[in-house]
């Protein structure tokens, strides 16, 4: 009964957030009831707290790090550069999936960053994700990959004459 509860609100928190997004590259789910299927077999998974931008040349820097969560108390800042976690490097694609699909919430992390011209070893405890912040990724996930892009004004007023 949870879970239907739990999926209800999702649908009404997508369906409110749906004239905000547009676009986006299509989720593999063959249709949003799999793909919310999916996304739920992963709530209460491990959280960092820290949002990322990937330059063209694949690397990663910290975005943001949000205020109380695991990055910040071990010490991340805006701006690092992501080098490796536990030792697996981030440039490798493969590797790296697999090294974060071992990861649980109240598992003992290691990134390491660049800051300036300089490496450093920050150690995080991985926590379980924030319910708003899982429905909030799991909305724009949705939004972004199952709905149909809402008509611009431009494109209505065209097809009213």
């Amino acid at each position: 009964m949870k879970k239907i509860s739990w999926l209800i609100a999702l649908a009404a928190l997508v369906a409110i957030s749906a004239p905000a997004f547009a676009g986006g590259e299509k989720c593999s789910a063959t249709d949003a009831s799999a793909c919310l299927s999916h996304w739920s077999s992963m709530k209460g998974g491990p959280w960092l707290g820290a949002k990322y931008d990937k330059a063209a040349d694949g690397t990663i820097s910290v975005k943001e790090v949000v205020a109380g969560s695991p990055a910040e108390k071990a010490g991340m800042k805006s701006g690092d550069i992501l080098v490796a976690l536990n030792g697996v490097s981030f440039a490798d694609k493969d590797a790296i999936k697999q090294a974060k699909s071992s990861i649980k919430a109240g598992s003992k992390v290691t990134y390491t960053v660049k800051r300036g011209n300089a490496e450093k070893k920050l150690a995080v405890t991985m926590e379980p994700m924030p319910d708003a912040v899982f429905a909030q990724m799991v909305g724009d996930h949705v939004v972004a990959n199952h709905m149909p892009a809402a008509p611009t004004a431009a494109a209505a007023e065209k097809t009213s004459q």
